[in-house]
């Protein structure tokens, strides 16, 4: 009988070559297709982030390191724990690493678990990313050696995902940067906080790139993928005049007269950030 053998290095490589696989598939119009790639992606990154954690710390992989019967087979530690025990190591991770990790985790779990949507554009987008902070992170500290281990057929892919994400990025960085400069001209220090700009999360991408734009029907536009929208730019409150992000706004017609208006956690005691007696 025929008999496969894995270890962690060539059962994380399995998993990326068939995420790039379905990546294909989802861009040739089977969009089912995406969600195996999210699920194979992310036990790539988990696994490799556990191989490189054996690499230095050998029996910090298991949830149980000090246990009398421990064996190959004892329960491993999951993607947040490999994450806290790289960052508490002291080992830098790419920025944004986390949030793409936190997103990716919940992601998968509502495809394993529960019903699941998401925006064919954010999935593609963040695959670019995830794969660009892999490389990064794996170049950085010799963990797999991806680009030695990418099947043929799927390194061109790999290299595309990875590159356009890091031009798309670079852009969109000189785009806010050059935003930046023309807000703050002719303004000294103190007089900063008259120009009004903010660099916010864009829901859309899934990146820190929504920046102040005049143009925009919304005043606000993403510098990495345009979209105009964000939850995250902050707004005032409708009672008290305070700022806070549109997230956390209740939109209601407070006065009853027909106006809508955002009323701040504070304005509708929420729990959260006022004390009720």
């Amino acid at each position: 009988m025929a008999k496969v053998e894995l270890d962690l290095v060539g059962n994380a490589m399995a998993s990326l070559n068939e995420a790039l696989r379905k990546f294909e598939e989802g861009t040739g119009g089977s969009g089912q297709s995406y969600r195996f790639c999210i699920q194979h992606l992310s036990h790539c990154i988990e696994l490799t982030l556990k191989q490189f954690i054996v690499s230095r710390h050998p029996l910090l992989i298991y949830r149980r390191p000090s246990a009398d019967n421990l064996s190959e087979r004892s329960e491993t530690i999951g993607m947040h724990e490999a994450i806290a025990l790289i960052r508490n190591d002291g080992v830098e991770l790419p920025p944004g690493f986390e949030k793409d990790m936190k997103w990716l985790r919940n992601l998968r779990n509502d495809i394993e678990h529960h019903r699941c949507t998401f925006e064919v554009e954010e999935v593609e987008s963040a695959v670019g990313r995830l794969l660009h902070a892999l490389f990064a992170f794996d170049s950085a500290h010799k963990v797999v050696e991806l680009r030695e281990r990418i099947e043929p057929a799927q390194l061109e892919l790999f290299d595309a995902l990875a590159d356009t994400y890091a031009q798309r990025h670079g852009e969109a960085v000189k785009r806010i940067e050059a935003a930046r400069r023309l807000a703050f001209k002719g303004l000294r220090q103190k007089e900063y906080a008259e120009a009004h700009f903010a660099i916010y999360y864009c829901d859309a991408c899934g990146e820190d790139t929504v920046i102040p734009d005049k143009e925009a029907a919304s005043g606000y536009k993403c510098a990495m993928c345009g979209d105009e929208e964000s939850q995250a730019v902050e707004v005032n409150c409708g009672i008290c005049g305070a700022e806070w992000a549109k997230c956390q706004m209740w939109r209601t017609d407070w006065a009853d007269d027909g106006v809508i208006v955002n009323v701040c956690p504070r304005c509708r005691h929420d729990p959260e950030y006022v004390k009720v007696d």
